[in-house]
């Protein structure tokens, strides 16, 4: 299993962290009782690839739509439906 850092030692390293989660592969930090992954969007295209997701939308009063994916927890709000499907994907 691959080796949980601390926060301590991301900060410590914060620049070789970064470069090896965009260059290398995900990592992971344990802060306190709190524990989080880091990687790359590449890596996250990747793993999400096999995966279909649908969107929903709604046009606002202010002529704006908002839009969420229905499979996920992710909402936003843009000029056009087109524009949130870019910003959302």
């Amino acid at each position: 299993m691959q080796e949980i850092l601390t926060a301590t030692e991301v900060r410590k390293n914060w620049s070789g962290f970064i470069d090896g989660v965009i260059h290398s592969k995900p990592s992971f930090v344990r802060r306190n009782h709190d524990y989080l992954a880091a990687m790359s969007l590449e890596h996250l295209q990747l793993i999400l690839s096999t995966y279909r997701f649908s969107m929903e939308y709604e046009k606002e009063v202010d002529g704006t739509y908002s839009g969420s994916i229905e499979q996920i927890d992710v909402v936003e709000n843009a000029e056009t439906v087109d524009f949130i499907e870019t910003k959302i994907s």
